[in-house]
């Protein structure tokens, strides 16, 4: 069964709409997830509405989200192999608004003042933790057949000066540039970096977010083959010259504005990945 975790990038999508609402009892709290209503081989969870304590319409900021009782609640219903999807700032500038990273690796801070792991007591914690490559091979291939697909008879085909990095042609009626690897750094949020942060992130990482390593983690130790998928919606505060500060308002624009991009992603990478 595929797990699919989701954020701000989904806020506004109506893609999981018609799945079912279930309530899921762990040891470490009560979750609500979405199990699809008509192939059970699909489990949706929203990151920021998934504690059940306070309900689905209570939002839960990143450095509140109870990890550990959403990933035992997807473990508990049979989910054996994950996807994360991520709302980024790009430490690249290379790395533009509207593209989506398919990351390799993590850098967690935020895991530096507060451990996120399912085993205080015993010797367990010590893990190394890593992407699964075959589900990130999978999807990249379907990625990439699906780019060039649709720029059959596409003139307007777009060039790109590294092999990481490839474009479709149109997507939901809007370009959609694709980056194949790259390092997450999760920071502890809920606010923004400064931009005195970001020159140091910069050093080490490619995009910044608030979530991913954690859940990487607790899938890891759950043993739940996990990868990432990854939206750029702001460029991290004062990556261009310029552009200081992060607009609240204008990140706000981009999530929106990218969410038809999002779901033929996540679209494709459910149908690659379901069975």
């Amino acid at each position: 069964m595929l797990g699919v975790i989701g954020g701000t990038s989904l806020f506004h999508s109506q893609r999981f709409a018609g799945f079912d609402r279930r309530h899921v009892h762990t040891p470490y709290g009560e979750v609500v997830c979405y199990c699809d209503s008509t192939e059970p081989s699909l489990v949706f969870l929203q990151r920021h509405h998934a504690d059940a304590h306070r309900g689905v319409d209570a939002y839960t900021p990143p450095h509140r989200i109870n990890h550990r009782a959403n990933l035992y609640a997807l473990k508990q219903v049979g989910v054996d192999r994950c996807v994360g999807v991520y709302s980024v700032g790009s430490l690249n500038p290379a790395i533009r608004v509207g593209t989506c990273v398919l990351t390799h690796d993590f850098c967690s801070l935020a895991q530096l003042c507060r451990a996120e792991t399912f085993y205080d007591e015993d010797m367990r914690g010590h893990a190394v933790i890593r992407f699964d490559q075959t589900l990130r091979d999978r999807v990249l291939t379907s990625l990439k057949d699906l780019s060039a697909a649709s720029q059959v008879g596409d003139s307007k085909t777009a060039e790109t000066s590294s092999k990481q990095s490839f474009v479709m042609a149109s997507t939901a009626s809007a370009a959609m540039s694709f980056h194949d690897g790259g390092v997450y750094v999760q920071t502890a949020g809920p606010r923004f970096e400064t931009p005195a942060e970001v020159r140091m992130l910069r050093t080490f990482g490619d995009v910044v977010g608030m979530t991913g390593a954690s859940e990487a983690v607790c899938c890891g130790e759950l043993g739940i083959p996990y990868m990432q998928v990854c939206f750029v919606d702001n460029l991290a505060n004062g990556l261009i010259s310029g552009a200081e500060q992060t607009e609240i308002a204008e990140f706000h624009d981009n999530v929106k504005a990218n969410l038809k991009r999002v779901e033929v992603i996540i679209d494709r990478v459910i149908e690659t990945l379901r069975h």
